[in-house]
């Protein structure tokens, strides 16, 4: 939209006069007025600004310049209160030559355009005109004011005229209005009796409608159909007829006669376009469509049926089905065809057509004549949907044991349709639970409206949608979650599933690496890797200053000289290889090799290559090496170590060495003696990977956590004890003892460790475990089972001792023979228990 300014700007400096109002009702003060408008109306600027625009405009002549008046000043009313532009047709405006000569009478069509600001406010009205003087009859109007001009336009039958009637003076003025005209006009009869018929016109249709009111106050009667514009806005067409008012041979007026063809254009409108819809409709369509009559004669056939039946329309139209197609009139399809005809109610079905070799979704609807035959390739649809149903299981599966979070939700109700265990253990609330939330539930309240535009845009519409968005917890703890739903057609056609990707970490992790990026350029100059730029030769074309601590020389030494001179000669072949790859990958990673600028002393090089010779940047090969001397001497010492362990370790031991850098693991012969696992087949298992998945999936996480714990704290040493499964498929206790290796800069370089099978001492030390259990039993039974009857024993010892008769000694010997036996039995029981612990078997 153009500034204020800029508008105005074009209206000064334009040819059509104007004339600059302020919206102050009902005043409307001149403020300005362009050069054009001051030419055609031989005014000064002095002279019109500062005035009321209705202190100017008196000067039109004549005697209708009330009605006039009236006229215009509607006309800025609207233009300042509806904010919109405003016309008036045939205003009267006399201009002066001089002050001395009469005024030439002159008419003028204007338009008045509202000028706002940034706030919708009128800041100015802007007035320009338009002189239409020599479309304008120079009749005096003074005829047609008469008591008899109104007189003889009293026709007895004006109010009660069954159409819209008007009549009109010699300038296009309204004198009087039927009671329907003025409904059709939607202005109320005191407005029309104010103004001319001709800002009723369209702009589109106004000359060929004034040429007609032209011819007929010549004496004409006119007759044509034009669009009007009512008092609402609302385009109308109508057929106008202007038929001359004559009396004593003079014309005084015309008599304007309406008929509204709006409703009747419009359907006349729709009709023609149905009827070429519905032709481009069948031909477009991509769909088979054909018809016939209940003699099954074809009667049309579009060339979607052509190419899909393989049947010229020429050939088959007025021909019957049958002829071509013998099948499409037997079976099923004869019988639905004959069941829409009998209940002519329509039929959707699927059948297979063997001369097309296909099967066929098919829609057989009733018409006048016979019957309607929409139809189309359902092959790969049915076949799909066998295949659907398979995958709905293979799906079923994937969705129960898939590691991440995935759920099923109504897109309607975002109700709950189902989760699976990596959900409800991520977000911490049961199936239940799920099953009474809705998906705005996972939402923190700040996450909304994204779900709410997620929803209109993507959801709702059924597309594919991938978003990252904030999710929390039941336990209130917000993560980061990258989601992909579609819909899921074979739950129903308001379902979809979402996976739920926590990648709150890894966000971290690109934050850090953001930061790490922005430091780059600052940190590689001194850094502790070695970068150049080498051209394709291998010639140097910049070295960055960190050459001097890794190669013990300046940057300059290597300018323009070529890397292959330092580098040893049994390496030489490796790294040109590398080189010679970089045609097949852009990116290469070169095995350490050696280089030195001292033959006498090499060191060992790690490096990267990559081809940006395309670059307009770089235009050459960049390569950044690091010094892993020490790494290497490092690794032939363990290598060494390892090799001496084999050969004197016990079998009982596996021992490995896991690169850190580059994620490699080595094992030594004892992984297959203790385990029965050949880790030197490296197509078969990847060592690293298969040692994880060999752990006991109940410590797995443990194991991951303390080897997290151990980089991330630096710890060196490490002891772990955890199942191992061996390649018979059974869980060995292992005990892992190993250490890490980090390098100066605290980097973790590797991890060195053995793994002991120490199921046989844990087996022992359980058995002993339980075979004290049992001892204690045994105990148990010596210090108290046995106590009782000996106790027993001693009181009626003492009892024959002391007995003063109250019990005879027959009846105290048979007590102590009682007590003696129940003894016996506990001590065999003793004994018995001895020996199976003794001897199980």
């Amino acid at each position: 939209m153009p500034s204020t300014e800029r508008s105005l700007e074009n209206y000064k400096s334009s040819n059509t006069p104007c004339l600059f109002l302020l919206p102050d009702s009902p005043k409307f003060t001149v403020i300005d007025a362009n050069d054009a408008y001051l030419k055609v109306t031989g005014t000064l600027l002095s002279q019109v600004v500062g005035r009321n625009m209705f202190d100017l405009f008196p000067e039109a002549g004549g005697e209708d310049s009330q009605k006039r008046v009236k006229a215009f000043r509607s006309a800025l009313e609207n233009a300042f209160r509806l904010k919109k532009p405003s016309k008036v047709r045939l205003q009267r405006y006399d201009v002066r030559v001089n002050k001395q000569a009469e005024p030439i009478v002159k008419f003028w069509n204007s338009d008045t355009v509202p000028i706002l600001d940034v706030n919708n406010k009128v800041l100015y009205l802007v007035h320009s005109i338009v002189e239409v003087t020599e479309f304008v009859t120079q009749q005096s109007r003074s005829e047609t004011d008469s008591p008899m001009f109104h007189e003889n336009f009293a026709h007895p039958l004006f109010n009660d005229y069954p159409e819209a009637m008007a009549t009109l003076d010699l300038y296009g003025n309204f004198l009087n209005v039927n009671k329907i005209f003025a409904d059709l006009s939607a202005h109320t009869r005191e407005e029309l009796l104010n103004m001319s018929f001709l800002p009723l016109i369209s702009e589109t249709n106004f000359h060929p409608v004034f040429e007609a009111f032209q011819k007929s106050i010549k004496g004409e009667i006119q007759n044509l159909e034009t669009e009007v514009i009512n008092g609402i806005g609302k385009t109308l067409v109508l057929n106008i007829t202007f038929i001359p008012i004559i009396i004593n041979n003079e014309v005084l007026g015309v008599y304007m006669i309406t008929n509204d063809l709006t409703l009747l254009r419009e359907i006349e409108e729709k009709s023609t376009v149905h009827q070429r819809q519905l032709v481009s409709m069948m031909e477009s369509i991509k769909d088979g469509f054909f018809a016939m009559d209940k003699d099954w004669t074809v009667t049309y056939w579009n060339k979607e049926a052509e190419r899909m039946l393989k049947t010229p329309r020429s050939e088959i139209i007025g021909k019957n089905l049958g002829d071509f197609h013998p099948e499409a009139l037997s079976g099923k399809f004869i019988k639905v065809y004959r069941q829409v005809l009998e209940t002519q109610e329509a039929t959707l079905f699927e059948e297979y057509l063997p001369s097309a070799k296909m099967w066929l979704e098919i829609s057989a609807y009733p018409n006048l004549d016979g019957l309607s035959i929409y139809f189309r390739d359902a092959t790969a649809r049915i076949e799909a949907k066998q295949e659907l149903q398979e995958a709905k299981k293979r799906y079923e599966q994937l969705f129960d044991f898939s590691p991440f979070p995935i759920w099923v939700y109504d897109i309607e109700s975002l109700k709950f349709l189902a989760v699976n265990a990596a959900a409800i253990e991520a977000y911490g609330y049961s199936e239940a639970e799920f099953q009474n939330m809705t998906v705005k539930s996972m939402y923190p309240a700040s996450e909304l409206p994204v779900l709410d535009k997620m929803l209109e845009e993507n959801v709702r519409p059924k597309l594919l949608n991938k978003a990252q968005v904030r999710l929390m917890k039941k336990s209130g703890e917000i993560l980061i979650a990258e989601l992909v739903s579609q819909p899921l057609t074979s739950w129903n056609d308001r379902a979809r599933i979402i996976v739920a990707q926590d990648v709150t970490n890894r966000i971290k992790a690109e934050q850090a690496l953001r930061l790490s990026e922005q430091r780059f350029k600052a940190l590689v100059q001194d850094g502790s890797d070695l970068t150049a730029i080498l051209d394709i030769s291998g010639t140097f074309k910049y070295v960055s200053p960190s050459t001097r601590r890794v190669l013990g020389v300046d940057s300059a030494m290597l300018m323009h000289k070529n890397i292959f001179e330092f580098i040893h000669p049994e390496d030489k072949a490796a790294v040109v290889e590398g080189f010679s790859s970089l045609h097949l990958s852009r990116s290469q990673r070169l095995a350490p090799f050696r280089v030195s600028i001292n033959p006498a002393q090499y060191r060992w090089l790690e490096s990267f290559i990559t081809d940006l010779s395309d670059d307009e940047a770089v235009s050459g090969i960049v390569i950044t090496g690091r010094d892993v001397t020490q790494r290497i001497n490092n690794e032939r010492k363990i290598k060494a170590n390892i090799e001496h362990y084999n050969r004197n370790s016990r079998s009982s031991d596996a021992i490995y060495d896991w690169d850190l850098q580059t994620n490699e693991l080595t094992w030594s012969k004892g992984f297959n003696e203790v385990f029965g696992y050949d880790c030197q087949d490296k197509d078969k298992d990847k060592p690293l990977v298969r040692w994880l998945d060999l752990i006991h999936p109940e410590d797995q996480e443990h194991i991951v956590d303390q080897i997290f714990v151990h980089l991330r704290d630096k710890k060196t040493r490490w002891k772990q004890q955890y199942r191992f499964l061996t390649s018979g498929g059974v869980y060995k206790a292992v005990v892992d003892r190993g250490f890490f290796v980090f390098n100066a800069s605290g980097e973790p370089e590797r991890m060195v460790g053995a793994i002991q099978d120490v199921t046989e001492r844990l087996t022992y030390i359980s058995n002993l475990e339980h075979e004290n259990k049992y001892l204690k039993e045994i105990s148990w039974m010596q210090s108290h089972v046995v106590r009782a009857p000996l106790a027993r024993i001693m009181g009626l010892s003492e009892l024959l001792t002391y007995s003063e008769g109250k019990l005879t000694n027959m009846e105290l010997l048979a007590h102590l023979t009682d007590s003696a036996h129940e003894l016996d039995q506990i001590i065999s029981s003793i004994l018995s228990e001895t020996d199976k612990k003794i001897d199980p078997s």
